[in-house]
């Protein structure tokens, strides 16, 4: 069976954005989609979130995850967690980035978000494939950190013009998000 994994980001929900969109979208391409709520989602820390996810009796290996924002962050700390044995089928990370400074705007919600180190090599052997969607207006997050993850994960960008955050409070069309499911075909994680 084809599973995928949803990861919503900062003060977000598994209800947010397009998230319950794409879980039908996956379903009906009969994956079995967990979508969590991640605990702690106003102060989020990688470290704990992935303690959360593999405390699950979910099978990971070969699973599709898709992250939005901090839940990209997430799902690429999971990618490095793994054990040996297992391998993740494909990353999907929306609106990733690197560890913010302390002038961001949400450097305050987000400081411990990085808790732990980036090990590139282990994000790579724990998983075949990097799809890295981004906009090339995200106030949040900046087109140059998705690059450099990219770079270092042997991954692909795929940049949408005038996307934002990809967040429905944002914008109210993502609360379906057909691009994303456009791109994840071309790349064949889907």
């Amino acid at each position: 069976m084809k599973r995928a994994i949803i990861l919503h980001g900062l003060q977000s929900t598994s209800n947010s954005n397009w998230f319950q969109w794409l879980k039908t979208q996956l379903e009906a391409e009969d994956y079995k989609v967990w979508v969590p709520d991640l605990p702690g989602a106003d102060h989020p820390e990688a470290g704990k979130w992935v303690a959360y996810l593999l405390r699950s009796s979910w099978d990971f290996n070969q699973s599709l995850v898709i992250g939005h924002s901090a839940g990209a962050v997430t799902a690429l700390y999971l990618a490095q967690s793994l054990p040996p044995t297992i391998r993740l089928r494909g990353v999907v990370a929306v609106s990733a980035f690197l560890p913010v400074s302390p002038d961001h705007e949400l450097y305050s919600d987000l400081q411990d978000l990085h808790s732990m180190p980036f090990d590139f090599e282990k994000m790579k052997a724990g998983c075949d494939n990097f799809l890295f969607v981004h906009s090339d207006n995200d106030r949040y997050c900046p087109l140059e950190g998705a690059i450099d993850l990219a770079k270092q994960t042997g991954g692909q960008v795929s940049l949408l013009r005038e996307g934002g955050h990809f967040s429905a409070s944002e914008n109210p069309v993502f609360v379906a998000f057909p691009r994303l499911l456009q791109m994840m075909k071309k790349h064949l994680l889907v």
